[in-house]
């Protein structure tokens, strides 16, 4: 029995900034990111809340993976 899930994401090369945060950091951070359609930050977050017992804030992006 194998237990694999597959996703296909977008790789985005220094994505909009979105917070203050962000605009303070621009000028030396450089980013890319893999955005991912649908549900997969709600699961992960239910995943967590379930083992562990923890809230995760939403991700102010859609679901996203930082490199």
């Amino acid at each position: 029995m194998s237990s694999t899930i597959s996703y296909v994401g977008k790789i985005v090369f220094e994505p909009e900034n979105v917070t203050k945060k962000h605009e303070a950091q621009a000028s030396w951070k450089k980013v890319a990111m893999v955005l991912f359609e649908g549900d997969l930050a709600n699961y992960y977050s239910w995943f967590i809340k379930k083992r562990f017992n923890l809230e995760l804030n939403k991700p102010k992006r859609c679901s996203y993976i930082i490199y």
